[in-house]
C-alpha cells in the first residue's frame, strides 16, 4: 500500500483471509483434515441440517459462506484476541532469532519455527484443545523433517 492510497480495512481483511485460505491449503497438503471435513463437522456441530450449497473461490463447496466480520468473530473465539496473539508469537520469536543456533537453519527452518510460534500463541491465547492449531503444529513439524531427509 503506497502513501496515497487510503486506509482500507475491508481490503485488509479479504487480504488476510485470502492469505489465511492459501495457508490452510498448504495445510491439507500435509495430511491435515480437508477443510471441506472441518466445514461438515462444524456444521453439524451447530445443528445446521444443510442449507443451500455454495461454491467457494476455489470452486470447493461450502455450505454457509461467511461474511468477514463473522469468520473474525469465529477466530477470536477459537484463536484468541489478535492483539495477545500478536504479543505472545513476537515474543516467542523474539526468542528463537536470538537463539546461537538461528543462524544456521535454512529459510523452512525458520519459517516452520515462526509458524509454530505463531500456533503456540494461538493456543495460549485461543482454545488450547482446538484440534486444528495441533494438526497444524504437526504438519509444519512434519515440513521440516522433509528437510532432514
Amino acid at each position: 500500500m503506497d502513501a496515497h492510497t487510503p486506509f482500507d480495512v475491508t481490503t485488509m481483511l479479504d487480504e488476510a483471509l485470502k492469505n489465511e485460505a492459501r495457508e490452510q491449503e498448504a495445510h491439507d497438503t500435509f495430511g491435515a483434515r480437508p477443510r471441506s471435513l472441518r466445514l461438515q463437522k462444524r456444521n453439524a456441530a451447530n445443528g445446521d441440517s444443510g442449507s443451500p450449497t455454495q461454491m467457494s473461490r476455489d470452486g470447493e463447496a461450502v455450505d454457509n459462506p461467511q461474511t468477514s466480520m463473522d469468520i473474525l468473530e469465529e477466530r477470536n473465539v477459537t484463536h484468541g484476541d489478535f492483539r495477545e496473539n500478536a504479543r505472545i508469537s513476537q515474543a516467542v520469536k523474539e526468542i528463537l532469532r536470538s537463539s546461537p543456533g538461528w543462524g544456521s537453519l535454512c529459510d523452512v527452518e525458520r519459517e516452520v519455527m515462526d509458524m509454530v510460534a505463531l500456533k503456540f500463541s494461538r493456543l495460549l491465547s485461543g482454545k488450547s484443545r482446538e484440534m486444528q492449531h495441533w494438526e497444524d503444529v504437526t504438519g509444519y513439524s512434519r515440513l521440516a523433517e522433509r528437510e532432514c531427509e
